[in-house]
């Protein structure tokens, strides 16, 4: 073989193999990149990343339930719930232990109104790490189905046993003891949120009903405007739970 061919072929290969190298490190870079996205990111960059993640091939089982479960709460922030449901169902099949996977799937649920799933989910949370996070979603759940609402008070009140100075359950019992026509009750649960949170739409809104059901039309009134000023939707949220004034 000539001389020079020899060293035009070596050539040749030489460049393929780094050729190779470079697609090989920017194909890698190209993936973490796309997972740390995934991971923190946020809106339509979070999907794109988190799909580009699931398709990639290359993720392990624990970055591909991520990828899952990253997507999915990303879908629901866009209130896309239909959307986000399948990516929490894979998520959970690929960790079937994970408690965020879990309540995330019931919370999705719960804004599907597939509310008897949702609290199917939280009794297996609240089996192996009972908390007080998990005692008031199971709790919420009730409270916005409307039914059960014996255990869903004794859910919350457990929640608040745990962790007395936790808002969220604060406001899902105020749900409950309307639901219960307790309003004076609703009220005072409502007002110790609005305390540390002034502008809480959901809080002012079933504050603002208690307060009508008791015959305060002055302050119920103010409340609900302020609800609906804080977040326009808040009537149609309550609306579909099956709460009106």
């Amino acid at each position: 073989m000539n001389a020079n061919v020899r060293l035009i072929l070596m050539g040749l290969v030489a460049a393929g193999a780094v050729a190779g190298t470079v697609y090989l490190y920017s194909s890698t870079w190209v993936f973490d990149q796309n997972l740390e996205l995934c991971k923190n990111g946020s809106g339509q960059a979070k999907i794109d990343a988190c799909t580009q993640v699931i398709a990639s091939g290359k993720a392990n089982n624990d970055e591909l339930a991520d990828a899952y479960s990253n997507r999915g709460i990303a879908y629901s922030s866009q209130e896309k719930f239909d959307r986000a449901q399948p990516d929490y169902e894979a998520a959970t099949r690929l960790a079937p232990d994970n408690f965020a996977f879990l309540s995330g799937r019931a919370g999705n649920e719960i804004e599907l109104g597939r509310y008897p799933q949702a609290i199917k989910d939280f009794d297996v949370v609240i089996a192996r790490k009972p908390n007080a996070y998990f005692y008031n979603g199971r709790c919420w759940a009730r409270a916005v189905w409307g039914r059960e609402l014996d255990k869903a008070l004794a859910d919350c009140n457990r929640s608040l046993k745990l962790s007395p100075s936790y808002d969220a359950a604060f406001d899902s019992r105020a749900l409950v003891y309307y639901r219960l026509g307790q309003y004076d009750k609703a009220v005072g649960d409502d007002s110790q949120v609005l305390s540390d949170n002034p502008d809480l739409a959901p809080s002012l809104y079933i504050r603002g009903l208690a307060r009508l059901r008791l015959g305060n039309l002055k302050d119920g009134n103010a409340d609900i405007a302020a609800a609906k000023k804080a977040d326009p939707k808040i009537a149609e949220t309550y609306g579909a739970y099956g709460v009106t004034p």
